[in-house]
């Protein structure tokens, strides 16, 4: 039987995909609905994706189900209003991962093998509902922390602190070539859709008559999104209620909303760096790397790098391919996992299996889409039991 290997980085604002047949792209992480009867006549469809979302917006409900960190970091609560937003959440990423292996062009007998990134600090229920969503497109799948994705796809063979600042989340690793424990990891539960956000809260909070919608925020940020001094003012054109549009300088409210995140993963490396050896701290600061769309705020490596010169020599620099670096080396881990590790996933008569590789300490880490109790989380230890399901 023909097998596909395919890497997902499952972005809050996109979606990267990489596949074993070549097939490379990004999609909004986001589906729409036809707001009525009329609209799904009209569309011809009941489900829309990519670039029809912006041509057909006003006739669409949308839903990015990854929003702020949902489902993937944010807390999963009982409560019947919160369930029946995550049930909608759950259904619109169930959409999501479908349409991408469909535009993979999987031939018809073809078994699909999935690597998913998860947030570093992704909780026990967080994971196990990613792994029920992507098992509704692929056949077998591991879950695995999405800044360990990109640090084992860029290879090299030298420690390196990976800082992904996604959408969502921003996520911390030590990567040093063999799966990381919780020691090695940090979330914070802030990234672009938080700058965004507080960016067009402080124009609109400096100018009550102006319009900015979070798409323009984005986009503003995106151009110009900064992290230190500029050399000259940001001048936007905004609407305004009532007249014709005018010229705004957003450098200040650019600038607060940009440093509030970088000082979170200033303050968020140096947590890290307390949870590991001191041993390693030296090659970490020499080796730090931006991923995410985060990487390309302006200035902000270099802010970066002078502040944690205070603790020693500091090299920080942005990955050359934010766009596809955790779903590339989501791919390059389903690609080299032993076959091994993906029949004994595939052992239906065993119940769920537990796949592993060896530390180099002689320790099992999971590296096979289940847990295993160096990655439970505190009080869950017992929950990688075989038979038991649980996600990495």
């Amino acid at each position: 039987m023909e097998t596909l290997f395919v890497g997902i980085d499952f972005g809050s604002m996109n979606t990267g995909i990489a596949a074993s047949n070549g097939f490379r792209r990004v999609i909004p992480t986001e589906v729409g609905w036809p707001k009525d009867a009329i609209a799904q006549e009209w569309l011809g469809k009941s489900c829309v994706f990519a670039e029809e979302l912006d041509e057909h917006r006003p006739a669409l409900r949308t839903i990015r189900p990854f929003a702020n960190g949902a489902l993937k970091y944010a807390p999963v609560s009982g409560e019947a209003a919160a369930a029946e937003a995550t049930a909608e959440s759950v259904m619109a990423a169930t959409q999501v991962i479908r349409h991408a292996i469909e535009l993979v062009k999987r031939t018809a007998h073809a078994q699909v093998r999935g690597v998913v990134g998860v947030p570093a600090q992704a909780s026990l229920k967080n994971k196990q509902l990613l792994l029920d969503i992507c098992e509704q497109a692929m056949d077998t799948v591991v879950l695995v922390p999405e800044p360990f994705a990109i640090g084992y796809g860029l290879g090299g063979h030298r420690q390196s602190l990976i800082v992904d600042i996604g959408a969502g989340t921003t996520d911390l690793c030590h990567y040093y070539g063999a799966m990381p424990g919780p020691s090695d990891l940090f979330t914070i539960g802030r990234g672009g859709d938080w700058i965004d956000e507080d960016f067009r809260q402080r124009v609109l909070a400096a100018h009550d008559n102006v319009l900015l919608s979070p798409k323009v925020a984005r986009l503003i940020k995106e151009k110009y999104g900064f992290v230190g001094d500029v050399t000259e003012p940001i001048v936007v054109r905004l609407p305004v209620r009532g007249g014709e549009p005018r010229a705004f300088d957003v450098t200040e409210p650019l600038r607060e909303a940009c440093t509030v995140l970088a000082n979170e993963v200033l303050a968020g490396i140096l947590t890290l760096l307390d949870q590991i050896s001191p041993d390693y701290h030296a090659p970490l600061l020499e080796s730090t790397l931006l991923a995410g769309g985060g990487s390309r705020l302006h200035g902000f490596d270099n802010w970066l790098e002078a502040r944690l010169s205070d603790y020693g020599k500091a090299n920080v620099r942005p990955i050359p391919d934010s766009c596809f670096s955790g779903a590339n080396g989501a791919l390059q881990l389903a690609m080299h996992l032993p076959e091994a590790g993906w029949i004994a996933l595939q052992r239906k008569d065993h119940g769920d299996a537990v796949a592993t590789v060896e530390h180099a300490d002689d320790e099992p880490q999971v590296i096979a889409g289940r847990i295993h109790p160096h990655l439970a989380e505190p009080g869950q230890e017992k929950a990688a039991t075989p038979g038991k399901r649980a996600a990495v």
